[in-house]
């Protein structure tokens, strides 16, 4: 060792190179230990304390001296203080040792008896880590604190006394658990991934990818998804259009402005809503691929079904079906005379005497959820997925409220949709009446309805299971329904929310078309007034009553514009 050399002069090299001659160990793996980093600070702190240490406790018969100058220990060679020449340091060493010889063996085997004490084997540390029970993540690990009173062998000892320990790189888990964890883990990843993929939306988007990659096989040059081009998209949207189901009259044709299905030879098409939705999911496919969202027209780089040639495109077809008078699809509205002819329909099947358990509970349920969809303005989709723990009587059991959290759009943003039906005078169509009648029928039939959903699914075999009815089997249903008792009309389960709508705004039961929103769950005006047709009928009639009888007045109003809003015969100011 360097004789007066100061610590902070030496380098981390240096300094790890004196720790590892006094102790014979890491200084790394000490600082490690001790949870601290390994930088100068430490490292000089660590040297300094091992020196101290040695002093007391060190190897017999040598003797390492530590002088402070300037705050800075300073390591003294003992070269120094053991005289001028090398045989005159031995033989005053060989003294030394005769003399403290018997002091020093006695230290040595006290300091031998305190370190088999404070030491475990290796294998006692890996039999405890082995058999460490699993929630001892909460033990209790010292933070140790480079002070005047740090100890590099107490830290030792303190990382010993737990087989489980912290250090610089977190938390030691033992691999058993870590696998098992991994395996749940992936599991929960699973699940939520086939939540994603059984949406409604990602199967329209699988079943556009498909057919777009079968359209570019089949085009010259056979493009992929990195190499497609907005001309690509707009042949691909045009093979698509000869799929489609709205006729687009001409001009001259007569049945334009007609409804429904014609009998011109007029082309049909995609509607262009159709196409916009098509549209949207070619750009989240792509995006997918790795095209971005944009389009850069210059570069001609970026997401081609974002691109203006598409905008264009959409646009086109936009102006062609509205010179078309093609207006945007709507339910046709279910008004209650039909629900009271369905509901004793449903009443006198259920008096006959030849009818099945598996058709008694389909005729019960059939009538409560068609008053349920009706007097709740709710989608068939989310009224078939209520479930029993939402469904909860009032004060004065003169009615049910409900209270939706998901849904077509309740997607856990925080928005619910709450509703409340009451008793009708009208106990055919009463859906309070209708629900208590059908939990009735369902106990009696020895249904477990305690929890689950509340309209369930009956299998061919007759066996009622806890799985929500799809749209598929309430359209049906429905439609079973109307054509059986002569009165369909194009109908579907969504007409009965128009239905409600409707009703609402004619018979005053919504003073404004918030009270529609509120009660039927639409999140926007427009949505409320495109359903109830708001505007249109009921505004827009009132309107016109009160332009007929301003006819009246025809003399006086005309008098009133000449005198107050003609501007140009007003009199001017320069006018003597």
């Amino acid at each position: 060792m360097a004789t007066q050399v100061r610590t902070e002069d030496l380098d981390n090299e240096e300094l790890i190179s004196q720790f590892r001659q006094i102790t014979g160990e890491s200084a790394a793996d000490c600082l490690e230990m001790a949870g601290k980093a390994i930088n100068k600070r430490n490292l000089v702190c660590l040297l300094h304390n091992t020196i101290i240490y040695a002093n007391e406790v060190g190897q017999p018969g040598e003797q390492l001296t530590e002088t402070m100058q300037s705050g800075s220990a300073a390591i003294v060679n003992d070269n120094q203080t053991r005289g001028a020449s090398t045989s005159a340091h031995e033989r005053e060493t060989e003294k030394n040792n005769k003399k403290d010889k018997n002091i020093h063996e006695d230290e040595i085997l006290s300091r031998i008896a305190d370190l088999e004490k404070a030491t475990e084997s290796v294998e006692s540390l890996k039999d405890k880590a082995l058999h460490a029970p699993d929630n001892c993540g909460n033990l209790f690990v010292p933070e140790l604190e480079f002070d005047c009173n740090f100890n590099p062998v107490h830290a030792e000892n303190n990382k010993r006394k737990h087989p489980i320990w912290t250090t610089l790189g977190g938390d030691n888990i033992p691999s058993h658990n870590v696998h098992m964890e991994l395996e749940d883990i992936d599991e929960r990843i699973q699940y939520l991934d086939n939540i994603k993929n059984s949406s409604a939306y990602v199967k329209k988007r699988k079943n556009v990818k498909m057919m777009l990659e079968q359209f570019l096989q089949k085009i010259p040059g056979s493009p992929t998804f990195l190499s497609i081009t907005p001309h690509d998209i707009k042949r691909f949207l045009v093979w698509k259009d000869r799929f489609g189901k709205t006729t687009v009259h001409s001009y001259k044709c007569k049945q334009l402005g007609i409804t429904g299905d014609s009998t011109c030879k007029c082309p049909k098409r995609l509607a262009a809503a159709s196409v916009r939705n098509i549209i949207q999911h070619l750009v989240d496919i792509l995006e997918l691929e790795g095209r971005g969202r944009a389009y850069d027209e210059y570069c001609g780089v970026g997401n081609p079904a974002a691109s203006v040639q598409i905008k264009g495109y959409l646009k086109c077809v936009q102006e062609e079906q509205a010179k078309a008078h093609i207006l945007p699809k709507q339910a046709k509205p279910f008004f209650l005379t039909k629900l009271e002819t369905i509901s004793k329909f449903i009443s006198r099947e259920l008096g006959r005497s030849d009818l099945t358990l598996k058709e008694r509970f389909v005729l019960i349920r059939d009538q409560a959820l068609f008053k349920l969809q009706f007097f709740a303005g709710d989608r068939a989709s989310d009224i078939a997925i209520t479930l029993l723990q939402e469904v909860k009587y009032l004060r004065k059991k003169d009615g049910f409220a409900f209270n939706h959290t998901f849904g077509k759009t309740l997607r856990g943003n925080g928005k619910t949709n709450t509703f409340v039906i009451k008793c009708c005078p009208n106990e055919t169509i009463c859906p309070v009446r209708g629900l208590e009648r059908y939990f009735a029928e369902a106990k009696r039939l020895g249904i477990d309805m305690s929890s689950g959903y509340l309209f369930r699914m009956v299998t061919e075999s007759g066996r009622v299971i806890n799985e929500p009815m799809s749209y598929s089997s309430i359209y049906e249903r429905l439609k079973c329904y109307l054509i059986t008792l002569g009165i369909d009309e194009g109908e579907t389960p969504h007409s009965l929310r128009a239905g409600c709508a409707v009703h609402m705004c004619f018979s005053n039961a919504a003073h404004d078309v918030h009270d529609l929103m509120n009660h039927v769950g639409w999140a926007t005006e427009s949505s409320a007034k495109y359903y109830s047709r708001y505007d249109t009928l009921l505004d827009a009639s009132n309107t016109a009553v009160r332009l007929a009888q301003s006819s009246e007045r025809a003399k006086e109003i005309e008098i009133m514009f000449h005198e107050k809003a003609n501007f140009g015969e007003l009199p001017s100011i320069t006018t003597e």
